[in-house]
């Protein structure tokens, strides 16, 4: 459950995050969306240390990071296709 969660929550964290005119174009434009979802993942497994019942885990961290990295990459793989579909139909 946390993967999924997480790769919703990576695909809009990268479309909040990242400046529209430069969107996957360095590394470092997908550095601060990456870092602001897994502070956030780590900042939910603190809170779950102190819910009764629930429990804090690596575990579930690194799943929540695999679920960025896929969010993430989708919406890479999205936008760079339709801005190939764009270009395609200018040629046309």
């Amino acid at each position: 459950m946390h993967t999924l969660e997480y790769v919703v929550f990576g695909f809009l964290g990268v479309r909040m995050l990242t400046p529209r005119r430069r969107r996957y174009r360095a590394l470092p434009h997908v550095t601060l969306p990456f870092l602001f979802c897994i502070l956030y993942a780590a900042l939910d497994e603190v809170h779950q240390y102190f819910v009764p019942g629930r429990q804090a885990s690596l575990r579930d961290l690194a799943c929540d990071a695999v679920g960025i990295a896929i969010g993430m990459w989708a919406y890479t793989l999205l936008t760079e296709t339709a801005k190939g579909e764009r270009a395609a139909a200018k040629e046309s």
